[in-house]
């Protein structure tokens, strides 16, 4: 079994920021979005990395041990960046 997460809107928060490409800017402001300053505006959505955290230990229970992985568009180089945000 495969679990896979996204990070911008589903484990993170970005509302504060998706003005930015979601066409109410024009032309959408890719670099900004991406930027870590508009990224470091992001905080965890309510709830999304206890039920992560639980899904998680639930499924390792069972006998067919789950992989997990976290996927996003952000840059290669906001990774460490990234990483800090969701621990």
């Amino acid at each position: 079994m495969v679990l896979v997460f996204d990070i911008d809107g589903t484990l993170l928060d970005n509302s504060k920021r998706i003005h930015l490409i979601d066409g109410t800017v024009m032309p959408k402001e890719w670099d900004k979005y991406y930027s870590e300053e508009m990224a470091a505006q992001d905080v965890p959505v309510r709830g999304a990395q206890a039920a992560v955290a639980n899904l998680i230990r639930t499924l390792e229970k069972s006998p067919a041990k789950p992989y997990y992985c976290v996927l996003t568009g952000r840059m290669v180089k906001s990774a460490e960046f990234t990483k800090k945000q969701i621990e």
